[in-house]
């Protein structure tokens, strides 16, 4: 049994209106939220396309041997020690750098930061 024309055919005998005009109108309401959802995509596109272009101008802010690290860091995804062995430089180094790293970076993106 098919219950959903049953159910749109109670809607047109008890409204009053055609299977076309309800037909139509489901598809305007489908469209509608369709409409909707592409509009919130973009946006939110745009909003993160915003955010990326405000880190990448923090971290190129970074003072030049800080940013070397911490781009090695988190963006090449080398551990302290092997950055440290490549630069020729201490493991103390490499922290104190990415914690002033981290800082500067607090403050750049802090309008971002929850």
């Amino acid at each position: 049994m098919n219950f959903g024309k049953i159910s749109k055919t109670c809607i047109c005998c008890t409204t009053g209106k055609s299977e076309h005009v309800i037909q139509e109108t489901f598809r305007l309401d489908r469209q509608i939220r369709f409409d909707a959802l592409e509009l919130f995509h973009e946006e939110r596109l745009l909003e993160n396309n915003h955010i990326k272009d405000c880190i990448d101008k923090a971290i190129d802010s970074l003072p030049d041997k800080c940013r070397e690290i911490f781009v090695m860091n988190k963006l090449e995804g080398k551990k302290q020690k092997e950055i440290a062995q490549e630069l020729h430089i201490s493991i103390h180094t490499i922290e104190a750098q990415m914690a002033i790293a981290y800082k500067k970076l607090k403050e750049e993106l802090k309008a971002y930061l929850p």
